[in-house]
């Protein structure tokens, strides 16, 4: 009896540890988004999204696809907020006028420029996360 054909594509993940890194990227990019409004500093929460999810999986699972999505899962869901964040500073005085099409735009310029930039900051920080643990149990058990 012969195996079926594996697909090319082969990505593996775990849902948890990846809902627990979005879920903290979450909880600390809204407020930073709000009150700081510094994209460097939702940047740094994508690398602790990608760290968290790496050291919440097993040992042997796909550390660096759990922290790439963790993140980039985080930054997509920040987009409301994004476009709250953005109609509110083209909003003047009451009047919605093409306040509703300019924060569209820019958030969606914002969010372009920063999901790809997240998840890659996501997948090293989930990498050096493991590669970390994996030093850590080969000098624990030798």
């Amino acid at each position: 009896m012969q195996r079926p054909p594996r697909s090319a594509f082969d990505f593996e993940f775990d849902t948890g540890p990846v809902l627990l890194g979005m879920a903290l990227q979450l909880v600390v990019a809204i407020p930073v988004l709000f009150v700081v409004g510094d994209w460097l500093l939702v940047l740094l929460t994508a690398v602790i999204a990608g760290g968290v999810a790496s050291a919440r999986g097993d040992f042997y699972a796909q550390a660096a696809n759990n922290g790439f999505l963790a993140a980039l899962l985080g930054v997509c869901c920040l987009f409301p907020f994004l476009f709250v964040r953005h109609f509110g500073l083209f909003q003047p005085g009451g009047e919605t006028g093409d306040s509703v099409l300019y924060a569209t735009v820019f958030s969606s310029a914002e969010l372009l420029a920063l999901a790809p930039a997240a998840a890659i900051l996501g997948y090293v920080s989930a990498s050096v996360i493991a590669i970390g643990r994996r030093k850590r149990r080969a000098r624990n058990s030798g």
